[in-house]
């Protein structure tokens, strides 16, 4: 248990330091170089895009390499790398073209999403062979850098050229950077341009379940999670895609500052080691315990940091940012636990939950069409549908790992709705009568971990 704190210590602290530099980063452009809301939201649509595509292409190829039990020899992780990185950016490339028979894309357009696509898929299959080494410490570095070298870029351009193209080529190159850096330090000298596809096809048929369902699980949950900013874009403008762009950035960035480093170290040993699993879900109720206040905190700034920060052209995006914590609370708590569907070969759980969530989620863009909802309320809309779903989503993920799930079930309901209750100004005293409860139930509830911890 204490090689699995010490790596998740390692890359919480990269992941600080990661939203240290988000924060800093888009004050910057927003208040110190003026990029506007509409660029933010240009922006934002060929991030969602790229989003989702990159998740079919890849086939969940990265899960299936670090959900093997066996450990990988340096010409099978050379094999897997490489001609991964070849298949899944042929495979984007194809998909951005088909997606262009669809929808009017310029080709401006098709450039960036191949350019962002192509350069994510090497990130991200450079980091999975630092994790399937368990080389957590590299990573960490690497997440750092990454999220430094997207500032710097994006700074150094943004002085020039204020718009989305200065954005795409600063998270474009910094993702290159880093994820060529990955698969330098994983093999060093030895690296060599050497794909096998027969291995590849072969890991791809062993993991095949995972392929099919983990593939559909993420692809879905990607284009649920993705789908307000499509709605949005098509109900309202840009500007206002550019404001529930920025509230997703900053939550986003407090979620990989809490629950990030778990969401990387948790799937690693709940693929090896069924003991380290349960000890891990057994303390879920503190994880939760713990992110609480900081969602609290974030829900009674918002209204004065946000226009501070980002200048009063955001000020419209406070409403949304509270309505949406709720939300990010549970994902921050939830999502990280759900990689035992993978350990337990029960991704098939997960697919389920997001073909029902799917067609749920895209109901509410024909109500807030018809009915004129305001951008408030159709981010409401999405929101409740979300916590739905996160709970139910927590409950078969406790009852895949075969622990108890109600006590971590009730605690997280009643932290929900503390955080929805914060979100309305006349109802704040409300809010911190239950606080006062918050603090004796979190006491009685954790007493024995938390006497536990301090003997350890």
């Amino acid at each position: 248990m204490s090689s699995i704190a010490g790596n998740l210590l390692v890359v919480a602290f990269s992941n600080m330091l990661t939203t240290v530099v988000n924060f800093i980063y888009y004050p910057i452009l927003t208040r110190g170089l003026g990029f506007s809301a509409e660029i933010l939201g240009r922006y934002q649509f060929y991030f969602s895009t790229v989003s989702v595509l990159i998740i079919f292409c890849l086939l969940s190829t990265n899960y299936v390499f670090i959900a093997e039990t066996k450990k990988h020899s340096n010409e099978e992780t050379l094999w897997f790398v490489n001609t991964a990185i070849l298949a899944c950016s042929v495979f984007y490339i194809c998909s951005v073209l088909l997606l262009s028979f669809f929808i009017a894309l310029s080709s401006r357009d098709i450039l960036f999403l191949v350019f962002l696509g192509i350069t994510d898929i090497i990130f991200l299959l450079g980091n999975t062979i630092l994790r399937d080494g368990k080389l957590f410490g590299v990573v960490a570095k690497l997440t750092v850098l990454k999220s430094l070298a997207n500032l710097l870029i994006g700074i150094g351009v943004g002085f020039f050229w204020r718009s989305e193209e200065t954005l795409v080529l600063a998270f474009g190159i910094s993702a290159l950077l880093t994820g060529v850096m990955s698969i330098i330090n994983r093999f060093g000298r030895s690296y060599r341009l050497d794909a096998n596809f027969k291995y590849f096809s072969g890991l791809l048929s062993d993991g095949k379940s995972i392929v099919f369902f983990q593939t559909a699980v993420l692809g879905l949950g990607s284009f649920t999670q993705n789908l307000p900013v499509f709605a949005i874009g098509t109900l309202f403008d840009d500007q206002s895609v550019g404001f529930y762009s920025l509230s997703v950035k900053l939550l986003g960035a407090t979620i990989a500052l809490l629950s990030g480093a778990l969401g990387q170290t948790f799937l690693p040993y709940f693929s090896k080691s069924e003991s380290d699993e349960k000890r891990i879900f057994e303390k879920q109720s503190l994880v939760s315990a713990t992110f609480f206040p900081v969602f609290c905190v974030a829900s009674l700034v918002s209204p004065a940091i946000i226009p501070l920060l980002f200048g009063r052209e955001f000020l419209s995006a406070v409403d949304l940012f509270l309505f949406m914590i709720p939300q990010y609370f549970l994902i921050s708590t939830i999502t990280p636990y759900t990689s035992t569907f993978i350990s337990h070969k029960k991704s098939h759980i997960l697919l389920i939950l997001h073909i029902l969530n799917t067609p749920i989620m895209l109901s509410v863009v024909f109500p807030a069409k018809i009915f004129g909802f305001n951008l408030t309320q159709t981010v409401l809309c999405f929101v409740i549908v979300s916590v739905i779903n996160r709970f139910l989503t927590m409950i078969l993920s406790f009852r895949t790992a075969g622990v108890s799930w109600k006590a971590s079930l009730l605690q997280n309901a009643f932290f929900t709705a503390c955080l929805f209750g914060l979100a309305i100004p006349t109802k704040w005293s409300y809010v911190f009568l239950f606080g006062n409860v918050y603090s004796f139930l979190l006491f009685a509830e954790n007493k024995a971990t938390i006497i536990g911890i301090k003997k350890q």
